[in-house]
């Protein structure tokens, strides 16, 4: 192992920790300039705080700043502290973001054996007299199949993480035991000064920056499920719009120029949304950060349009140097992809036995550590075809585009023909003759769109296919495979906008009506029971009143006692799942529905027993 040393010249010790005083953080963030700088009232870091100290390389005071130089503190204020480094390197990753993707978008390192050191001197007197933490976040273009592993030492400590494999998405993660992640904490040290050393067994050690805090620590973030996907693009999600697609598991959104968000049927698969180009002409289309290198699987569902012996772009990522692309013709679904601005990979498969009528799952598994690409095409209303082949996997550095190319959307006008007309489409490569016949945008729908960290099996196209199949769980509303109260939540939501996608009974409204339906039919239980437990009893009335909310004016949800939707928990709500007769009624029996409704005044008489009887159980 090459050895990489980064000296942080502040010496570490433990001591007993005491209340801190509010505004005791230093935050440092190495970067290269540009859109990696932070402005003072950003507030970024996994210890939110502003007034971050930016330094950098070019424009910057280089990799070599000997001098001891002022820093900061969250409040703005020049403090006793200084910091000065030797580093080897300083580089930015391809995170095009704001916040805590700008802060981890740029940083400071040693590559194959370099020598530095950065020395932060004479901190207050605030984290010496108790103690405080160090913060150390790391991150950096990872080149598959490496897995960048830096170790940190101080003192006798050491703790080691391993990079993600995609960048920064927007959460912090730290890395415990040796685990991925891209922060590590030395905690309880009382020293002014602090030496730390670094060294990665993959080709440099990049810290993004540093905060040293007396603040508490935040709660940890879970890591994220190694089967889920990093990126996911559901067009029914509800945070979506015509310009922006939301990503649901990391923070490359797709930004759209000339796209609109529709209403769909499919009558094989259980999607209600896509997004289609209002006029599939050059400039229109999808933008968003670059995809990762490395393994990485691509699943689209989508559905043709005017298709014939052109080729429409679907999907690009990278460029023509070192990238990929799947477009499509009247007869084919076609794959580029090349790496070195020579093209490894041009595969075909024929749509003669797909039927394109309804939504298909089109898979492209890239397995750069096998060197091998499979491209498999699922028709939701039938045929399937697939092919496989090897050769060194290409990476993309540059943006990705969605029904059209870089180049596509970038130089709205500029001929097809002339320089930087195609230039930009991934796997493309430079040479004269490589841009596929007829090249233009898609004119159908992409309905979803995940992005894996893996290579798929054929198992797993064949289990996410199945998954997309059939009919959605009624009144699945955030589509999580179960109704619960978050379900109920959304629908509340759409009973105060009017949104008629929430119309269960199809009477042009969303109200109570709908509500109840939901319940009964959906759920199958009663209305008021606030646990979702299958009965209406006491404890649901123990659990609403807990909440504090009745009468209050404030937001409630259904577990606060908003049984009628209105947001509110009020007398309202009683007469809504009285109405219902579901109280002390067992499980739900569609039978035992109460059709005449109680009086209001019977109705409170009633909860008014009821709350007092539940408020005795719970004590």
């Amino acid at each position: 192992m090459r050895r990489k040393l980064l000296l942080l010249g502040l010496a570490a010790m433990t001591g007993s920790w005491s209340q801190p005083a509010v505004g005791q953080t230093i935050s440092i963030n190495f970067n290269n300039g540009g859109a990696t700088l932070l402005d003072p009232t950003d507030e970024v870091g996994f210890v939110p705080a502003t007034n971050w100290n930016n330094f950098r390389n070019n424009g910057g005071l280089g990799l070599f700043n000997p001098d001891p130089t002022p820093l900061v503190d969250s409040t703005g204020n020049e403090s006793s502290a200084t910091i000065a480094w030797e580093v080897g390197a300083s580089y930015f990753n391809s995170n095009n973001g704001v916040g805590n993707q700008r802060m981890m978008e740029g940083w400071f390192g040693l590559n194959e054996g370099d020598f530095g050191y950065i020395t932060i001197e004479d901190l207050p007197a605030s984290f010496t007299t108790a103690t405080y933490d160090a913060y150390i976040y790391f991150d950096s273009d990872r080149t598959a199949p490496n897995e960048r592993t830096m170790t940190f030492h101080v003192g006798d400590t050491s703790l080691t993480g391993v990079e993600f494999p995609a960048n920064f998405q927007g959460t912090f993660h730290e890395a415990i035991d040796g685990g991925v992640g891209n922060y590590v904490v030395f905690r309880d040290l009382s020293s002014s000064t602090f030496e730390l050393t670094a060294d990665s067994s993959e080709g440099r050690a990049a810290i993004t920056g540093i905060q040293l805090t007396t603040l508490p620590e935040p709660d940890p973030t879970p890591l994220p499920d190694p089967n889920d996907p990093i990126h996911a693009y559901i067009a029914s999600d509800n945070a979506n719009s015509d310009d922006r697609w939301q990503d649901l598991y990391g923070a490359s959104h797709w930004n759209f120029n000339g796209a609109e968000l529709v209403d769909v049927s499919s009558e094989h698969t259980s999607i209600t949304s896509a997004y289609r180009l209002i006029d599939p002409v050059q400039g229109f289309g999808g933008d968003t950060s670059p995809f990762e290198p490395g393994n990485m699987t691509y699943e689209l569902w989508v559905r043709p349009g005017d298709v014939d012996a052109d080729h429409q772009v679907i999907f690009e990522t990278g460029g023509g140097q070192n990238g990929t692309s799947i477009s499509i013709t009247d007869s084919t679904i076609r794959l580029l992809n090349s790496t070195g601005d020579e093209r490894m990979f041009d595969m075909e498969v024929s749509l003669d036995g797909v039927d394109t009528t309804d939504f298909m799952q089109i898979v492209a598994a890239l397995n750069s550590e096998e060197d091998e690409i499979t491209l498999t095409v699922n028709g939701a209303a039938g045929g399937s075809v697939s092919t496989s082949e090897t050769g060194p996997v290409g990476r993309g550095g540059n943006r990705a585009s969605l029904f059209s190319w870089g180049s596509g959307i970038q130089n709205l006008g500029n001929p097809l023909d002339e320089g930087g007309g195609t230039f930009n489409l991934g796997g493309r490569t430079e040479l004269p003759d490589m841009t596929p016949e007829g090249l233009r945008e898609f004119a159908g729908e992409i309905a979803v769109m995940n992005v894996y960290a893996r290579a798929f099996t054929a198992a797993e196209v064949t289990s996410a296919f199945e998954a997309m199949l059939g009919q959605s769980l009624l009144g699945d509303y955030n589509r999580d495979g179960i109704l619960d109260v978050a379900d109920l939540n959304l629908q509340a939501e759409a009973i105060a906008s009017g949104d008629l996608a929430f119309d269960e009974n199809g009477d042009g409204t969303v109200s109570v009506s709908d509500r109840t339906l939901w319940v009964n039919e959906y759920a199958g239980t009663w209305m008021g029971d606030s646990n979702l437990d299958g009965e209406f009893n006491s404890a649901d009335f123990v659990a609403v009143f807990t909440a504090g909310k009745f009468e209050q004016d404030v937001e409630a949800t259904w577990d606060e006692g908003d049984w009628n939707g209105d947001q509110r928990f009020t007398s309202s709500d009683f007469v809504a799942a009285f109405s219902n007769g579901g109280y002390e009624a067992g499980p739900f029996n569609p039978q035992a529905v109460a059709v005449p409704e109680p009086t209001l005044s019977w109705t409170l008489l009633c909860a008014s027993g009821l709350l007092s009887l539940a408020l005795r159980r719970s004590r």
